[in-house]
């Protein structure tokens, strides 16, 4: 009776003990977001007309358009990537990131990466189009603009 009671005694204040272990809330991810708007940089051929010069250095949203998420403040051509986004018809987009920074690429230069030729060392690659710098606040709005820029620069046999 005396081994039973023990034994109860015992299993009792282990339950107790466990019921004060604190069961560790998740921490929040933070929800970004924004508006991405871009322009373009005119690549190659003869000079065009300033129309279109002036035209391609409007600001536009960048509809329906994926981005590579790379964690870090520079971009680290062919290494995994974090995660992707879509930007919605109008540039607007949502993600979820822990706090930290990230290099945020276009789907341009990230399929870039895939040019058998390409010099990995090329500025063009190795240069985000963007960052995010998140900090523990829950949501977060970042509108970012960004350049697409030419990517023959970064091929050998082109001159850049």
């Amino acid at each position: 009776m005396r081994k039973t009671t023990l034994t109860f005694a015992l299993l009792l204040l282990i339950l107790l003990m466990q019921s004060c272990i604190p069961t560790g809330n998740p921490v929040p991810v933070p929800t970004i977001v924004g508006l991405i708007e871009n322009n373009q940089s005119y690549c190659c051929g003869a000079a065009p007309p300033q129309e279109l010069i002036d035209e391609l250095a409007i600001f536009h949203p960048s509809a329906n358009q994926t981005f590579y998420i790379r964690k870090g403040y520079s971009n680290t051509p062919f290494t995994p990537v974090y995660k992707t986004f879509t930007t919605d018809a109008l540039g607007n987009y949502s993600v979820q990131l822990p706090a930290g920074n990230y290099a945020v690429i276009s789907e341009e230069k990230y399929f870039t990466e895939s040019i058998s030729d390409i010099d990995s060392t090329c500025d063009y690659l190795k240069t985000p189009d963007f960052n995010f710098v998140v900090t523990s606040i829950a949501q977060q709005t970042y509108n970012k603009q960004f350049t697409k820029t030419c990517n023959y620069v970064c091929m050998p046999y082109l001159p850049g």
